[in-house]
């Protein structure tokens, strides 16, 4: 358990704390008078001074101060500190107080919209699909870095189960696979006009043109 310097204590100016290596840093605190410091008697060390394993607070970071120097000229005096750096779990709760501020607690609009049975589907559909994903991404990290062999008949059957899953939404669009096929030639087409990938139509596409092919069902 640290001991925080109180604001008696911290009297005078510090410079911003210095890395040395180790998790070390390094700072110099100005005093401008010893009045209150132990009568203003002239400290031999740091550990005179009664402030060494104390936690101080610089630039919103909190160190404990495990060592320095004293110096002394005439009525002005300088310790040079050395200080570790504490991790303060306090950050992440601050993080965690900042994160549901901005949380949208409107639970009984989410309620209203969740009676919709067209939008359970289409929400069966969705998270039925970024399973799958998951389970062929899966598959593939097992193969690239831990040596498995690759299964491809579960990559096959997990596809199956992809496009399974596609099939509620596009009910309730109605759409179709073929239509979404259809559409995704056509968008293709529009981007690469020799009908080949090419980097610098991949890098620089024209959105619009995309979006009127596949509304009109012609490629520009």
């Amino acid at each position: 358990m640290t001991t925080r310097l109180s604001s008696e204590e911290l009297k005078g100016e510090f410079t911003e704390p210095q890395c040395t290596g180790d998790d070390i840093y390094e700072c110099t605190w100005y005093l401008p008078t010893l009045a209150h410091i132990r009568a203003a008697r002239i400290p031999d060390s740091i550990e005179d001074l009664g402030i060494q394993g104390k936690e101080i607070t610089l630039g919103g970071s909190r160190y404990l101060i495990v060592g320095g120097s004293f110096v002394q000229m005439f009525s002005d005096s300088s310790a040079d500190l050395f200080l570790q750096k504490i991790d303060d779990p306090r950050l992440f709760e601050d993080y965690l107080t900042e994160v549901l501020k901005t949380e949208n607690l409107d639970f009984v609009g989410m309620k209203e919209r969740l009676q919709s049975d067209d939008l359970l589907r289409i929400a069966h559909s969705i998270c039925g699909i970024a399973n799958e994903a998951g389970e062929l991404m899966e598959a593939l990290k097992k193969h690239i870095f831990y040596g498995a062999p690759l299964d491809t008949q579960n990559i096959l059957e997990e596809f199956g189960d992809l496009m399974w899953f596609m099939g509620p939404a596009l009910d309730v669009l109605g759409s179709s696979y073929e239509e979404v096929q259809k559409m995704n030639i056509l968008k293709l087409r529009a981007r690469y006009k020799k009908g080949t990938w090419s980097k610098e139509e991949a890098a620089n596409r024209d959105k619009l043109n995309e979006q009127l092919a596949m509304r009109d069902g012609t490629s520009r």
